[in-house]
């Protein structure tokens, strides 16, 4: 550092310690590079590189702080959003059960309409066999005869209804 060679020590691993001291040195080297900065007393040149170093720090610090706060709000935010998700989910799962639910309703619905017409229409040709099985039994009218007489089919039909 500064064109010397310090034998360092310390809890860190020798890359951490490297890194450091490469920081200093350049944070140096930036400071000597300003003009009238080497013109300045020693004392003076060694509190502004530690006061340059310290700036750095706090600005490290608050930029830290901030990254802090946004993953925390982050956190938040996906809390909320993964609420607001299982809800919906929930919310999802309980209309497909009615969507089934109606489903089957109507299916089943669908089959008793079904069942009815099928029955109407049994029903209808039932009786459409019957009237045509009784018209077949009538006697026409040349046929009528009562006591010799020929009968008009008109009370024949009317003699019907009243019965």
């Amino acid at each position: 550092m500064d064109s010397k060679n310090y034998t360092l020590g310390g809890s860190e691993d020798e890359a951490y310690l490297q890194k450091a001291a490469s920081y200093v040195n350049d944070k140096n080297m930036q400071m000597r590079k300003l003009p009238g900065f080497s013109k300045q007393s020693a004392d003076y040149q060694t509190v502004m590189i530690q006061l340059n170093i310290a700036d750095d720090y706090f600005k490290a610090l608050e930029w830290a702080e901030g990254m802090e706060r946004q993953k925390n709000d982050l956190e938040k935010e996906t809390y909320s959003t993964q609420m607001k998700l299982e809800a919906v989910l929930k919310d999802l799962e309980e209309r497909q059960r009615e969507l089934d639910r109606l489903t089957k309703v109507t299916a089943r619905m669908e089959e008793e309409i079904r069942a009815a017409r099928e029955a109407e229409a049994a029903a209808s040709r039932e009786a459409e066999a019957a009237r045509e099985a009784e018209t077949a039994k009538e006697p026409s009218a040349a046929q009528s005869t009562h006591a010799g007489q020929s009968i008009p089919a008109e009370v024949i039909r009317a003699d019907k209804t009243l019965t």
